[in-house]
């Protein structure tokens, strides 16, 4: 009972390419936002990945080809692992009864969708369906040798994007080399060259940039592309081998009498291979002859544009040295005549100088000679400071005697009341003369 399983893996293989597709996109999206958000405009990084258009699409590329390759590794990682477990129950070595292959059939389709989509189960299904529609077994080995050729083709075939890919990232490092010449070109005039020769460098950053981008990016792809084949290469040889060993003699021959058929039909096939082979070997010839022609013509249409910028910017150069040096010596008179004249007010200005500090000089020494007389005059007044306080002390403590003085006169006034109290009955004549006497005495 055949499988509709090939449409669907046909289905299949084109919704991969689409999301080989979003992927490498949304990394490229990824990756230039992380670039513009992150980087500095003059790193390196940001110059080689994003200094011109075209490194935009080299680099695009360039992950739309990794993407790929890495499905297909990962699509080889997975067959590897189920060859390894094996997708048939095990086997005595002894013929099998044709009736046992629509068990196995459906042991194939109810096995997981990843695992009928693997190579090993395409192969398996393709020998069984082989065998029941035929109800014989024999040509079983020439059929899995067809298989394994559509195999190989296909395989084959996956990698035409990626080839696509390596070829079309060196182009357009070319593309961008003409690009970068044709601006360095176009910014050679002799305005350009007089204010500034970075137009002329920038377009050859340029073209070196976006060619040495390419060279790195194609020889990535093509490594990795070597490495994606040879593993593939190897698990189709693996998945040959099992068939032989688990496929081709599992099963009764029955119809031996087409013995010599299919030899004839394998000796016309393996002289159609062969033809096959030499024309493809013709083909390649042809093509590498064509790319070595494409390629010396481009190194000599380089070598072209190269010599003729070259004599363009010489004469440019020596152009513009000269109309730099004129107006250089221009300059430099010019700076002379108004040096020589500035010079005249600034000799003026030193000899005001030199005299004002004569002048001061002079003052300096009038200052030190009138100090030198003032200097007596102070010691006199210190002099006469000190007078004044000692004639202040003298004035105080004679202030104190005639405190005394009238302190004495108060206490002999108040005696002689006393007395004349005391002798108020000796008679009023004889305290008339000693009140006379008392009043003579504060006279004193």
């Amino acid at each position: 009972m055949p499988s509709a399983l090939p449409r669907s893996t046909a289905a299949s293989r084109i919704a991969q390419h689409v999301v080989v597709f979003a992927v490498a996109s949304g990394l490229t999206a990824g990756l230039y936002v992380g670039l513009h958000t992150y980087a500095e405009q003059d790193s390196l990084l940001f110059r080689y990945l994003a200094g011109h258009p075209v490194e935009y699409v080299e680099t695009a590329l360039f992950l739309w080809a990794m993407t790929a390759l890495t499905v297909k590794g990962y699509q080889v990682v997975t067959d590897r692992w189920i060859l390894r477990r094996g997708i048939l129950p095990p086997w005595n070595g002894q013929p099998l009864s044709l009736e046992h292959a629509g068990p196995l059939l459906e042991r194939v389709d109810n096995a997981p969708r990843w695992v009928q989509q693997s190579l090993l189960a395409r192969r398996t299904r393709a020998a069984l369906e082989y065998v029941l529609i035929r109800e014989s077994a024999a040509g079983l080995d020439e059929h899995l040798r067809h298989i394994s050729d559509n195999d190989a083709e296909t395989a084959e075939g996956g990698y035409a994007l990626v080839r696509f890919i390596t070829w079309a990232i060196p182009i357009l490092g070319f593309l961008g080399t003409v690009l970068g010449i044709t601006e360095a070109i176009g910014n050679v005039t002799p305005e350009q060259l007089a204010g500034s020769i970075s137009g002329v460098t920038s377009g050859l950053a340029v073209a070196f940039d976006t060619t040495a981008l390419a060279l790195v990016l194609s020889m990535a792809v093509m490594f990795t592309t070597f490495l994606v084949d040879r593993a593939e290469q190897s698990l189709l040889d693996a998945v040959d081998a099992y068939a032989e060993k688990e496929l081709i003699h599992r099963f009764e021959h029955r119809d031996a009498a087409a013995g010599e058929a299919v030899r004839v039909v394998r000796q016309g096939m393996s002289e159609v291979l062969h033809g096959l082979e030499s024309l493809v070997r013709r083909q390649a010839e042809i093509w590498a002859e064509s790319l070595r022609v494409l390629q010396a013509r481009l190194e000599l249409a380089e070598r072209q544009q190269t010599e003729r910028l070259t004599a363009a910017l010489t004469r440019a150069l020596d152009q513009s040295l000269v109309a730099h040096q004129e107006r250089l010596t221009t300059a430099q008179q010019t700076w002379l005549t108004s040096l020589t004249s500035g010079l005249a007010p600034v000799e003026q200005l030193a000899s005001a100088v030199d005299q004002t500090r004569k002048a001061v000089q002079e003052q300096t020494e009038r200052l030190a000679e009138q100090a030198a007389l003032l200097r007596p005059l102070l010691d006199s007044e210190q002099q006469i400071l000190r007078l004044q306080e000692t004639l202040s002390q003298n004035l105080s403590a004679l202030n104190y005697s005639g405190a005394f003085l009238e302190a004495v006169h108060s206490l002999t006034a108040a005696i002689h009341l006393l007395t004349a109290r005391a002798e108020n009955a000796a008679g009023r004549g004889a305290q008339t003369p000693l009140l006379t006497r008392g009043r003579q005495g504060n006279a004193a």
